[in-house]
């Protein structure tokens, strides 16, 4: 009703499973939208058994890293959470993923989507720069911004596509 395509949510109880009573409180008030179990189940005690309750309770997507810091580290966990629950949920490699590591990810574990900030840092337009006072965390300087980078993603975009017409 108001303009979104979807919900992107993760809740863990305290002992690390899916709060599924919440996540499908969640489902039901979204009129239908699609609903992304994000990157909690990461987090999760049980990476098999979270996407096993989030296609329960109606998910569409699961992003994750494969329980490990990168996609990559994670590929036997996405691996097996794609043959396990790919044929009733989308499965989604996300975290360190970029146009160098898409076509070995989607080779190792068949997923068909990915995420990626494609980042880079830039200088901000401030001239002054106080030096002796910090505004935020530590080793982040104040005058450096994130942007998207264009061109990370178009290269991400290609071997995605690439990726689609080999396999």
């Amino acid at each position: 009703n108001h303009g979104a395509d979807g919900i992107v949510t993760g809740i863990l109880n305290p002992d690390g499973s899916l709060d599924f009573e919440r996540m499908q409180q969640i489902r039901e008030r979204s009129d239908g939208i699609n609903l992304t179990l994000h990157r909690a189940i990461d987090m999760s005690n049980d990476p098999s058994d979270t996407a096993d309750k989030a296609v329960k309770c109606g998910v569409d997507i699961v992003l994750t890293s494969g329980h490990a810091d990168t996609a990559s580290a994670g590929i036997p966990v996405i691996r097996n959470l794609a043959d396990s629950f790919g044929d009733k949920i989308e499965i989604m490699a996300g975290s360190g993923v970029n146009e160098e590591n898409i076509a070995e990810i989607h080779k190792q574990t068949g997923v068909r989507s990915f995420h990626l900030s494609g980042k880079k840092n830039v200088e901000s337009g401030m001239v002054y720069r106080n030096e002796h006072v910090s505004m935020g965390l530590p080793g982040f300087s104040e005058y450096m911004v994130i942007r998207t980078d264009r061109e990370q993603v178009r290269k991400a975009a290609d071997v995605c596509r690439w990726c689609s017409a080999q396999f």
